[in-house]
């Protein structure tokens, strides 16, 4: 009976142990799998249907690496798989990694100079920002809508204005849209730190930068110079007064541009027609030479009021604001910038900065 017993017992502890293995063994595949659907989850694709971003297209890739910045949780999205079907050798960024470090960095930074820390936290309920990529190649340019801007891509430094927007995304999220041309992968230029200052500098009550588009675009500039590349948008890192000085005598010079160089100085700089008005002539030239006013105006503002009244003048309900530092207001303003650039001392002639300027796109691979 004892030796039945003990038969009987040692059954018992065989069969526990095989249940035992064979419970481990579950355990273990059921965590492969779990890890595998996880790892493969990372690879589908967003489908944008909280939002209206992407004229074109409904789906963006989505960066695996969520970062922070200020605070806030950074997410980004992609239109494309940009660093796959981009030849990376003059790339700005070689690597995604490498941009979206350098996005939240930059938020940082420009948050830090302009004093705007708390940037995101005009909505209590967003404790997200998805940030949106996209890139405008070549083919944009071929297209028959759009063929008449090819000149904007084969001039001009990469423009910043394709798109950009800030919008509801999720209950507790923002999405912010840049779009760059390839310049960005083509060419090693790209005014990132710019667009970025527009999201920073974004009043969601107001739904704008800024009372006043020169203000927004010049400050954009002035940040884009000092913290990113060192270069501005239309003079390539020159000097943005002596530039904006010398472009204008070409229109005094030139009989065909004269009734556009009346047309711009009737404007009040800090008004939104300034900038609108001259990029709706038509012309790259006149584009440009717009946004070199508002680089050259707000480039003196910092210089004559120091930045943080330029900040009171941006985050102004409107043009009185000026009141608070000129007699005169606004014009009274403009008339002290243009003075200031009448008795500027140039060092270089426009012939010397478009060679220049030449030197700089052969090196950059125009």
């Amino acid at each position: 009976m004892g030796k039945d017993t003990n038969k009987i017992e040692n059954s018992l502890k065989k069969k526990k142990r095989r249940i035992g293995v064979i419970a481990i063994a579950t355990i273990v595949i059921i965590s492969i799998i779990t890890i595998a659907l996880i790892t493969h989850g990372q690879k589908f694709v967003l489908t944008d249907s909280k939002s209206n971003i992407g004229a074109t297209s409904t789906s963006s890739t989505k960066s695996s690496n969520d970062k922070t910045a200020c605070g806030i949780k950074i997410k980004f999205l992609y239109k494309e798989k940009y660093w796959e079907k981009y030849d990376l050798t003059n790339a700005v960024y070689k690597t995604q990694d490498d941009y979206e470090t350098a996005v939240c960095n930059y938020i940082d930074e420009i948050a830090k100079l302009l004093n705007k820390q708390d940037w995101y936290k005009q909505d209590k309920d967003k404790d997200t920002l998805y940030l949106k990529l996209v890139i405008v190649g070549k083919d944009y340019y071929a297209h028959p809508e759009t063929n008449s801007r090819k000149e904007e891509y084969d001039d001009t430094m990469p423009i910043y204005d394709y798109g950009s927007s800030l919008a509801d995304y999720t209950p507790t999220s923002y999405v912010y849209t840049m779009t760059f041309n390839s310049a960005m992968f083509d060419h090693n230029i790209v005014p990132l730190v710019h667009q970025l200052t527009h999201l920073i500098t974004y009043n969601q009550i107001d739904k704008r930068t800024s009372f006043s588009d020169s203000l927004s675009i010049g400050l954009g500039e002035y940040v884009q110079k000092s913290l990113g590349m060192g270069i501005d948008s239309c003079n390539h890192g020159l000097d943005i007064h002596n530039y904006v000085i010398e472009h204008k005598k070409i229109y005094e010079n030139n009989p065909s541009d004269n009734s556009f160089l009346e047309y711009m100085n009737r404007f009040l700089i800090g008004g939104s027609d300034f900038y609108a008005g001259a990029y709706s002539s038509g012309t790259v030239s006149a584009r440009n030479y717009s946004i070199e006013c508002c680089s050259s105006f707000v480039d003196y503002l910092v210089q004559t009021y120091g930045l943080t009244n330029v900040m009171k003048m941006v985050e102004g309900y409107d043009e009185s604001i000026y009141y608070l530092f000129n007699p005169n207001g606004l014009s009274g303003v403009v008339s002290d910038w243009q003075q200031f650039l009448a008795n500027y001392p140039c060092k270089m002639t426009w012939d010397e900065m478009s060679a220049f300027i030449t030197g700089f796109k052969s090196t950059h691979g125009y």
